[in-house]
């Protein structure tokens, strides 16, 4: 009961914050597949960085502990404070899922990976398809973490990041707390930067369109593939001629 009631109040706390970085440790690149889930979560604001099991196989919690934990991560999720994260989508796409798209508010995400493509727009080998953790590796978060703060911290994590859910509890909480307090860090350094150099204005415009993004791949559409086809077909010899 003592760490439900310091979780409650920590969250509560991070829902007063002007400014917090949240990130999700999942069992799968999308939340649709069969036993899709949210593992642990982290959460940073000012100098606190805390992280929690969610469904995670050793969360502990029982369901009058997780109807609780559920409450009060919509009502941080709800207030019109600054949620930042690491490439948004992935978060937001995975909270719509598990709270509904109600829970998010589209013009209060920020993104750190959108930041860092408009101070660097190297393209670079691109990790494997089911890899969500690096997009190209000059928007990494290890990579940028190393080269604006001299750290590259993923390494230090003995995790098989390819089967979290067998992953022990304590090294993955760590593992995500840690992400959280870079990310937060590497916000304010970006933001400042993308200042100096005349680029902030771009970044806003952009960023806003990030949750809508996640909300656009939640809801889906319903392709009919074999006119599809034909277009994509046609547009070949258009496109070749």
């Amino acid at each position: 009961r003592t760490q439900l009631a310091i979780l409650l109040k920590l969250i509560g706390e991070a829902r007063k914050a002007p400014e917090k970085a949240i990130d999700l440790e999942t069992n799968k690149l999308r939340p649709y597949a069969a036993g899709a889930a949210i593992l642990t979560m982290a959460i940073s604001f000012k100098d606190t960085n805390f992280a929690f099991a969610i469904n995670h196989p050793k969360s502990g919690w029982n369901p009058k502990d997780r109807k609780l934990i559920d409450r009060a991560i919509k009502g941080l999720l709800s207030d019109n404070t600054r949620i930042i994260a690491h490439n948004a989508p992935f978060e937001v796409e995975w909270l719509i899922h598990q709270y509904g798209k109600e829970a998010i508010f589209h013009d209060v995400w920020e993104c750190t990976m959108m930041q860092s493509h408009f101070l660097d727009e190297r393209r670079g080998k691109r990790g494997g398809s089911d890899d969500q953790f690096q997009p190209n590796p000059y928007q990494a978060l290890d990579f940028l973490v190393k080269q604006n703060f001299g750290l590259a911290y993923k390494s230090l994590f003995k995790l098989d990041r390819k089967n979290m859910a067998q992953a022990d509890l304590d090294e993955t909480l760590l593992y995500n707390g840690a992400d959280t307090k870079y990310t937060l860090r590497l916000f304010n350094l970006q933001k400042k930067r993308l200042k100096q150099v005349g680029l902030y204005d771009a970044y806003k415009q952009t960023r806003e369109r990030q949750p809508t993004v996640a909300l656009m791949q939640s809801i889906g559409i319903d392709i009919d593939q074999k006119w599809n086809k034909h277009l994509g077909n046609k547009l070949d010899g258009e496109i070749k001629t």
